[in-house]
């Protein structure tokens, strides 16, 4: 990385890297942003829109680590360290997606933090290398913290309650015609 890259942090058109392991080349890149409106509705039928969720920010890349990659030697010099390379390549990947720990991802056209990844294809189609392609999404790390209230709700209820009285057993009394409900009492009357 160049030093205005680091500067500025952005990044020349090239390889990505994906937590720390960078690709021989980027076939795509996939920047994703989309927005949820929230509605109500409203007494006339409709629904009133009056607000916008901005959803998580994703990537979705598709890389290639070759079993040889662009070198002075030439490529039989190595044997079998192609495919330790391509295997390598495939733990390394995997590795960042099981310890569902965020990390840094550099693009072509932006460089993010906090992202996870929450979709890895690892298919085994040549013996050249490690086409993948993998979707990482943005999280948002949030905090709580308690806020501290004069007095408490307890303190706040005993002062403003009546005692309790003990009262004992108590014998319950009829109701009263005045204090019937008028169904009843027009139900009552009927023969």
């Amino acid at each position: 990385m160049s030093l205005v890259n680091l500067l500025f942090g952005t990044r020349a058109p090239g390889p990505a890297e994906i937590g720390g392991f960078e690709m021989d080349v980027t076939v795509s890149e996939r920047h994703s942003r989309t927005s949820q409106i929230t509605t109500s509705p409203i007494e006339d039928g409709s629904r009133a829109a009056d607000h916008i969720i901005l959803d998580p920010e994703s990537v979705i890349i598709e890389g290639f680590v070759t079993s040889a990659p662009a070198q002075v030697l030439p490529i039989g010099v190595f044997g079998d360290a192609g495919t330790l390379r391509v295997i390598d390549a495939f733990d390394k990947l995997d590795q960042l997606w099981a310890a569902r720990e965020p990390i840094d991802l550099i693009t072509g056209y932006q460089s993010y933090e906090n992202m996870v990844i929450v979709d890895l294809d690892l298919p085994r189609e040549r013996e050249i290398g490690l086409r993948f392609t993998a979707e990482l999404q943005k999280i948002r790390v949030v905090q709580s913290e308690i806020a501290g209230l004069p007095g408490t709700l307890a303190d706040d209820v005993e002062d403003s309650a009546a005692p309790t009285i003990d009262a004992g057993r108590q014998p319950t009394n009829a109701a009263s015609s005045g204090s019937q409900s008028f169904l009843f009492q027009l139900l009552d009357r009927l023969p």
